[in-house]
């Protein structure tokens, strides 16, 4: 998903692709409605509102940053949210963690420095190093409140409020700043859309059946074909202060995981 967002971000402003993406969502979400996958219930309406708003926030300073950063230092950035995760966790929904845990994520967050090191050169990637920091508290934010949504209901009930939710947020933007876009704009946000979908739905149930500081850690997979997409379509360069701080992230995260 990333992957096509970055490409959609070189034609179109990051409110214009966050809005056909929701907008591309809802119409599948929709359909899947009217074929009785899912019902769309209203119960846990000021959940889906708060989850949506600090989505869209999360959406775009997450894609904002990775228009002007290399995907694979993106994803490993986007990693930090873990370290997130885990005192949220314990604060809001009373998940036991150990007292080690303060020890990786500190070596987690070393691990973020040293990435960020590598790619400032200027108060610019500083910039929107810290966009990507911000998304990723934003997004730990989400998953804690997915993990509570999803005692109750279903992933794809989750998914629609959102979709709908940012379509009514960013609807009166996207028509301030829309261009017409060209059919490659369209297949790409097409599939951005169908794997950001996918990734949903894989995360909500996975939180559904286990607690989030276990189903997080997986996410550092992401690391690998972040890197392989990065090189192999963006031309984007690996060199030893990266796989140090991806290292440092990666640790971290496994060694957390089988605490927690």
């Amino acid at each position: 998903m990333s992957a096509f967002i970055k490409l959609i971000l070189d034609q179109h402003h990051v409110i214009e692709t966050m809005f056909l993406r929701s907008l591309f969502a809802l119409i599948f979400l929709y359909f899947l409605h009217k074929f009785n996958f899912f019902v769309v219930k209203k119960k846990y309406f000021k959940f889906h509102f708060c989850r949506a708003t600090l989505g869209v926030l999360a959406m775009f300073f997450t894609f904002t940053a990775l228009k002007y950063i290399p995907l694979s230092n993106m994803t490993v950035i986007n990693f930090s949210k873990i370290f997130f995760i885990l005192p949220l966790a314990f604060i809001l929904l009373k998940e036991k963690t150990h007292i080690s845990s303060v020890f990786y994520i500190l070596i987690g967050f070393l691990g973020v420095v040293i990435i960020i090191g590598i790619d400032i050169d200027n108060s610019l990637n500083f910039k929107y190093y810290f966009y990507a920091l911000s998304g990723a508290f934003l997004i730990a934010l989400v998953k804690i409140l997915i993990k509570k949504l999803a005692a109750h209901e279903n992933a794809l009930n989750i998914q629609f409020w959102f979709a709908l939710y940012s379509c009514i947020f960013l609807v009166f933007p996207y028509f301030y700043l829309a261009v017409l876009p060209t059919p490659k704009s369209i297949l790409n946000i097409l599939f951005a859309t169908i794997f950001g979908l996918l990734a949903q739905f894989f995360t909500i149930k996975g939180l559904q059946v286990a607690k989030s500081t276990i189903v997080m850690p997986f996410d550092f997979f992401r690391v690998i074909f972040a890197t392989i997409l990065g090189v192999s379509i963006f031309s984007e360069t690996i060199n030893l202060s990266f796989l140090l701080g991806s290292f440092f992230i990666l640790y971290s995260g496994i060694q957390l995981s089988k605490l927690n």
